[in-house]
């Protein structure tokens, strides 16, 4: 991770391999950190996803909901990691992502809020 006081934004992927998807347009928001090289796959999902989450908290302690986004690329399980993570570090403040749109060739950012909690009365 950067360190800085007055950093650049950071596009946090949550995992991608030298053979993924090219991450160059989402450069373009922030210096690109990757979380994860490795994919978990089925067979070794339950004694990876501990250290998963252990590494996800971690890492994005450091994350910046102001400035920094998530890349919504690469692995689901990963990204799902780290879509909990961040919702539990930073549950007021809402996340930036960015999102890739096929039809354009091009990552668009996007704030997504957290829910507005609602009381659900049972009568």
């Amino acid at each position: 991770m950067p360190d800085a006081p007055a950093r650049r934004p950071v596009v946090w992927v949550a995992q991608h391999d030298s053979r993924g998807v090219n991450l160059t347009g989402a450069s373009r928001f922030g210096e690109i950190y990757v979380l994860f090289k490795d994919d978990v796959y089925p067979d070794t999902v339950d004694e990876a996803m501990p250290g998963v989450l252990r590494r996800a908290t971690k890492e994005l302690r450091d994350f910046n909901p102001a400035q920094d986004f998530l890349c919504l690329s690469g692995a689901p399980l990963h990204l799902a990691m780290c879509a909990t993570v961040l919702g539990r570090l930073f549950p007021e403040d809402g996340v930036n992502v960015l999102r890739w749109d096929r039809v354009e060739g091009a990552y668009y950012p996007i704030r997504l809020m957290p829910a507005i909690e609602e009381t659900i009365d049972a009568e």
